[in-house]
């Protein structure tokens, strides 16, 4: 449930009265076209939906739907960007952006749970997530959302990230749409 200091602030983003009454987040409002306003929304709903806010209501769902769409440009991508966890990995050897990685993988008797698999694939998400995912700057780079200025996001520098197998690339307009479709649902990334 929302504080009623938080219901106040999003009142006086509200352009149409139902966006603070719920939780869908794909009205009128995520399409402002005062790039300040939407820039602090922004910044406001992420700290909501990924339990960074100072209210008494948290919850993952934010954090998870972002991972899911990572998982999604990950299997995407071509070459696809391989998701390899911490556990499984032996040794590794440095190699160039986007070449294979050269790791040794270890082995194990038992091999550990899908579920425990899982978790680990998520502390790798998250990693990604902390060093490299950015939501559009609107005030900064200009325009209303990312896909009006695709052209401006590709020109931007990228960020490299290393996988825990080796593998590593710098991540450009990726870093992007990742977490764009929490404010444009177009945007979203979905299974092809």
């Amino acid at each position: 449930m929302l504080t009623m200091r938080q219901v106040r602030e999003w009142q006086s983003f509200c352009t149409c009265g139902r966006c603070w009454r719920n939780t869908s987040f794909s009205h009128c409002c995520t399409r402002r076209n005062d790039t300040k306003e939407r820039s602090y929304m922004h910044l406001y709903l992420l700290r909501f939906l990924t339990n960074n806010n100072p209210g008494t209501f948290k919850s993952g769902l934010g954090g998870n739907w972002i991972s899911d769409q990572i998982r999604l440009l990950f299997s995407q991508s071509q070459p696809p960007v391989p998701l390899t966890p911490h556990y499984l990995i032996a040794s590794k050897r440095p190699v160039d952006a986007g070449a294979a990685a050269q790791a040794t993988m270890r082995s194990f008797a038992t091999p550990p749970h899908a579920s425990f698999r899982r978790l680990q694939e998520e502390r790798v998400l998250t990693e990604f997530k902390e060093s490299c995912v950015q939501i559009w700057n609107a005030a900064a780079y200009g325009g209303s959302n990312l896909s009006a200025n695709i052209d401006t996001a590709k020109n931007l520098p990228g960020r490299a990230f290393e996988m825990p197998d080796g593998w590593s690339n710098v991540f450009g307009i990726e870093r992007y749409r990742a977490a764009e479709g929490l404010f444009d649902e177009t945007a979203a990334v979905t299974v092809s």
